[in-house]
């Protein structure tokens, strides 16, 4: 009896403080910050950005006309997950307002995809997920920026092509800058 209390203390301890570094930890996450954007009532935060493989021509067999996210030679696809928080009113948002903005350039890349789009927040709300990028592959960094002419925070810098690349380039010079 003494032995199967002392394994159900352990376990009910471990459990609290598994749910508690799991609140941190998504609290964190969500803490405006270096990382963060505000803008039209909401907190835009970015958890990870990473360089990934998206489809190709060769992929979808030549058949690549009009698809969204299709990764051409000399591009790569940026894949930005973000947490969004509403402030103290219920508000929309469009991430279609989050360009990727090569460092040096004042013109910026729209989202080509993801899990969010348009919704609506509530008061003091919360919402996880990604927004995808189409971007060239040139070696510079890119930066996320909320609207044009907006504060801007570093997302991660994209390799260089290989010259003889015919479908995905290698990915291992990518570098994640948060």
């Amino acid at each position: 009896m003494g032995l199967a209390r002392v394994a159900l203390v352990a376990l009910v301890v471990l459990g609290a403080a598994t749910l508690g570094a799991w609140r941190v930890s998504g609290a964190l996450a969500s803490t405006p910050g270096s990382r963060s954007l505000a803008g039209g009532g909401m907190t835009v935060t970015v958890v990870d950005a990473r360089s990934i493989t998206g489809l190709s021509d060769h992929d979808l067999g030549g058949m690549a006309h009009g698809v969204q996210g299709l990764v051409t030679r000399g591009r790569a696809l940026v894949q930005v997950s973000l947490v969004l928080r509403g402030g103290s009113r219920a508000t929309h948002y469009d991430t279609t307002a989050l360009e990727a903005v090569q460092a040096g350039s004042t013109t910026g890349v729209r989202p080509v995809g993801g899990t969010l789009a348009r919704g609506t927040l509530a008061a003091h709300g919360r919402v996880e997920g990604t927004v995808s990028y189409v971007v060239p592959r040139n070696g510079a960094a890119f930066r996320l920026r909320l609207g044009h002419g907006g504060r801007e925070i570093p997302l991660l810098r994209v390799g260089r092509a290989a010259p003889s690349s015919t479908e995905h380039p290698d990915h291992a010079d990518d570098t994640h800058t948060h």
